[in-house]
């Protein structure tokens, strides 16, 4: 945001009316480029507001010791809908199954005990 107007005091300082000339002939690009900053920059100020709600919300949680699964279990009527716009299918993972480690360690193929291959 600051090369523009470097480069506006620059050319200004070379001859300014040279400098306007080429203002003049180049106005609808510049206007493009000007709007094009200004656009920039709302999206730059748009995520760093939404960064800051995101901050304060973790700030919230550490302050009240809760974790967000805590946090989540006290707001009404989460229980009922867990996920935003549809409902949650089956679950394809049991996370209380035992693993053997034994299943999933290779076994030697009887070629290796030969010593062949």
């Amino acid at each position: 945001m600051l090369v523009l107007p470097a480069t506006f005091s620059f050319f200004a300082a070379i001859d300014l009316e040279a400098s306007m000339r080429f203002m003049i002939k180049l106005s609808s690009a510049m206007w493009i480029v000007f709007y094009a900053v200004i656009a920039a920059g709302v999206l730059v100020v748009l995520t760093a507001f939404l960064s800051l709600l995101l901050w304060c919300y973790h700030v919230y949680l550490i302050a009240s010791k809760k974790t967000t699964k805590e946090y989540r279990k006290s707001v009404p009527n989460a229980t009922e809908e867990p996920t935003l716009c549809a409902a949650r299918g089956p679950q394809l993972w049991d996370p209380w199954t035992q693993v053997d480690p034994r299943d999933l360690m290779m076994k030697p193929s009887p070629r290796w005990k030969s010593g062949r291959m």
